[in-house]
């Protein structure tokens, strides 16, 4: 059946990247965000400025899945539990209850604006829901059917209340104002698709298809060795992120999931990419970890350059030397003669020998350049494929540094071939002056 194939879902979901994509602007990346939120059933953060779409997405997001899935409220200082989680009342055994309809606690998706201008008590309320999706309350609890809830502010929050959000918050995201002219003209021309209605849908119950199959998706052992050194990178950064949420059911849910649908067995280096928008509870955290990204993906463009910059230092060096005493040699220009022949000429072997050795000292470093440029290369082409990362480039290796690697490779591997071909065909005296005739015009 088409909805519960794997390569059916990344169609799917390419149909809805489109269709949303059509009803917003600038917005690609956030789109892919909230799809991969939602069906690895986390809760995501957005912040930004009143009036760039916050609510508007988030509701639009869910209409994918029916117009009576979501629920929101507008928080404040004195918002009740109540509001929240509903009325109480008393059930027919006289026990008093919580009216579940019209609460969060009835629906799959729930928008909260202005989040953390709640209360500690209401905002206490949320933590059970959220992590376990259950609501306990004067001694008796309630499974709720909450899939994603929808954080919101217009500012960055900061301060106690929000640590214990830090982990049930998986991702978090910086809602910018449209940027580019063209788009601003369209929007206030309303030169866009303004309805809710998307033509690709899914049924709530493939989110739950989804997240069981995608537990056994794979997570190669190199690749878990590179998520761990980037956690020690981040961790060396005093990024503070807790070990629970680098875990199985945070994470490393996300990366499966992004696998599952993008129709992949394995994890790669593109689902760990989202840490981008996980692996952070700070805008100074978010700016670090930027940087500690780039150089774990893609490497660092200083540190890469100046290893090229040494490679061709040397190389320049070290064919100085070569031409300038060895060359003669090498075109067999150099006479042998009398009783100290045999020796000046292995003098000259193990002389050129030696050039052969710092040649190969030389292009080992290259090709460790080359190797990096390889990963950044195939990490980028694997990022283009992937269906929730959006405008990923590697910017290490840029066409002039690529074009200085393949000029320092072919220049060392040449001058290494000629030397070594020249030692295998002389060996002794005789076979340098056997090979001297050989190549010498005869008159």
């Amino acid at each position: 059946m088409e909805r519960h194939n794997q390569s059916g879902y990344r169609n799917r979901l390419l149909s809805i990247i489109k269709e949303f994509e059509g009803k917003t602007f600038e917005r690609e990346e956030l789109i892919r965000l909230i799809i991969v939120a939602i069906f690895c059933k986390q809760h995501i953060f957005l912040f930004g400025r009143p009036g760039v779409g916050k609510t508007y997405i988030a509701r639009l997001a869910t209409m994918m899945f029916g117009s009576d899935a979501y629920w929101e409220l507008l928080m404040a200082h004195d918002t009740t539990t109540e509001q929240l989680m509903g009325s109480l009342k008393k059930d027919e055994h006289g026990k008093v209850r919580r009216d579940l309809s019209d609460s969060m606690l009835d629906k799959p998706f729930v928008f909260l604006d202005e989040m953390f201008k709640g209360s500690n008590k209401v905002l206490n309320a949320l933590l059970g829901p959220m992590l376990d999706r259950r609501y306990t309350e004067g001694g008796y609890t309630v499974d709720v059917p909450l899939i994603t809830l929808f954080g919101a502010s217009n500012e960055f929050p900061e301060g106690e209340d929000i640590k214990p959000f830090e982990d049930r918050l998986m991702f978090r995201y910086d809602v910018q104002r449209i940027q580019y002219k063209e788009n601003k003209i369209r929007f206030n021309n309303g030169d866009f698709d303004q309805s809710d209605k998307f033509h690709t849908k899914f049924k709530l119950d493939e989110i739950d298809y989804v997240e069981e199959h995608a537990k056994n998706i794979i997570f190669p052992e190199y690749m878990l060795e590179n998520y761990i050194a980037i956690q020690e990178a981040i961790i060396k950064d005093r990024i503070m992120i807790s070990d629970r949420k680098f875990g199985p059911n945070q994470a490393v849910k996300v990366f499966r999931t992004s696998a599952y649908l993008n129709g992949r067995k394995e994890i790669d280096f593109s689902d760990l990419m989202l840490l981008s928008h996980i692996a952070w509870h700070s805008l100074t955290d978010k700016k670090k970890l930027t940087e500690v990204l780039t150089y774990s993906f893609f490497g660092n463009t200083v540190s890469i350059d100046k290893s090229q910059s040494d490679v061709e230092e040397k190389h320049i060096r070290t064919i100085g030397y070569i031409e300038s005493e060895c060359m003669k040699i090498i075109r067999y220009e150099k006479e042998y003669l009398g009783q100290s022949s045999s020796i000046d000429f292995m003098d000259d072997v193990r002389l050129i020998g030696s050039y052969c050795e710092q040649l190969e000292n030389i292009l080992k470093d290259a090709k460790e350049i080359e190797d990096k440029k390889i990963m950044a290369l195939r990490i980028e082409e694997q990022s283009l494929k992937n269906i929730f990362l959006h405008g990923v480039k590697q910017p290490t290796f840029t066409p002039e540094l690529i074009a200085r690697i393949s000029h320092s490779l072919s220049g060392l591997q040449g001058m290494m071939d000629m030397l070594t071909n020249w030692l295998s065909e002389n060996q002794k005296v005789f076979n340098y002056n056997t090979n001297k005739a050989r190549r010498t015009p005869q008159n």
